[in-house]
């Protein structure tokens, strides 16, 4: 064989063979969709990273989501509840026209339906249960569950948090870098019209900037009743709103506190 056929021939043979990935390439499978309501958002102190989100419950993760089981399907109440009353129309014994009974239920009938009897009026000092369901609600909560930011100085009970081993700022310089937080958690929520953004953004600057180990939760310090609590912690907690943060910092032994109610 000639070196021209020999080329020509193989050629012919890189032409025929596929060009693509080897065949023992796949690409890596999409990530599952997120459960409803959860969206991934961007840290504010670090653009870089980010966390899950759920925009119903305002919870929010570090860890992805797992899928909600399947709900089962919906039952139609409305469609069974026409079905019954149907069954129950066609076993009704049909009117017998020769009854003098029926004949008189259809002259009343024809004779029209006697109005209405008037709801007697309460008497004056009376008072509905819906205004004592109004009242009970101006009562204060029996059990709150907040959020806050502690920052320490040198006066603290404990002047030492996972961020600083010792903490010898003074309690007006603590201060002073808490306003700071607190001002841009307004300003990135549009001063606390968006609460969603606000309860995130809270968060966030709390798992980076609070001297109190529930940094780690975003600075959740969960549900708490009465006396748990150092009592002006308390009684700054039950002033607030839900979904509402403090526009005053609250002072206690531990430090400097900014607070954010949520339930």
């Amino acid at each position: 064989m000639s070196s021209s056929q020999l080329s020509s021939q193989l050629s012919s043979q890189l032409s025929s063979q596929p060009v693509g990935l080897p065949g023992n390439f796949s690409a890596p499978a999409p990530p599952p969709p997120l459960p409803q309501y959860w969206v991934v958002r961007p840290r504010t102190m670090d653009p870089l990273s980010f966390y899950y989100y759920n925009a119903q419950t305002g919870e929010s993760s570090w860890e992805r989501p797992a899928a909600a089981p399947a709900a089962a399907p919906a039952v139609d109440a409305l469609a069974i509840a026409s079905l019954v009353t149907a069954a129950q129309e066609q076993a009704k014994p049909e009117a017998d026209p020769a009854d003098p009974r029926e004949d008189r239920k259809r002259r009343a009938g024809e004779a029209g339906s006697p109005p209405p009897a008037k709801q007697p009026k309460p008497a004056a000092g009376a008072s509905s249960s819906r205004d004592k369901h109004d009242k009970h609600d101006k009562r204060p909560p029996k059990r709150v569950r907040v959020f806050h930011i502690l920052k320490k100085h040198g006066g603290s009970s404990r002047p030492s948090s996972w961020r600083e081993k010792v903490i010898t700022k003074t309690k007006g310089e603590a201060t002073g870098e808490l306003e700071t937080l607190r001002d841009m958690i307004m300003e990135v929520s549009e001063d606390g019209a968006n609460r969603e953004e606000m309860r995130a953004t809270f968060e966030a600057v709390a798992a980076d900037e609070s001297d109190c180990s529930s940094a780690k939760r975003g600075g959740d310090l969960g549900f708490f009743e009465n006396g748990k609590m150092k009592k002006e912690f308390w009684e700054a907690s039950i002033r607030l709103g839900v979904g509402e943060m403090g526009a005053a910092l609250v002072e206690t032994s531990s430090g400097v506190h900014l607070l954010m109610r949520v339930a």
